[in-house]
């Protein structure tokens, strides 16, 4: 009898999931890495649109508290 890791179907299952998982990834740092980009490009326009430095923060912890929740209601 073969060993399992001889099966003609584990290397394609083993490079399928590989695959998968390189691809989240890559899916999931760019996501975030747009976000980070988006999210600092409003800092200037909203101080010119008379906020305070303290206010900004408040409102991008609070867009991040929103976004880690969703990121963590789609793992489960």
């Amino acid at each position: 009898m073969t060993p399992l890791i001889m099966h003609p179907a584990v290397v394609p299952a083993v490079a399928g999931l590989l695959l998968v998982l390189v691809l989240a990834l890559f899916y999931r740092r760019g996501r975030t890495a747009r976000w980070r980009r988006r999210r600092w490009a409003e800092v200037p326009r909203l101080a010119d649109n008379g906020l305070s430095v303290g206010a900004i923060a408040r409102r991008i912890g609070m867009a991040q508290d929103a976004i880690r929740s969703v990121l963590l209601a789609d793992r489960r």
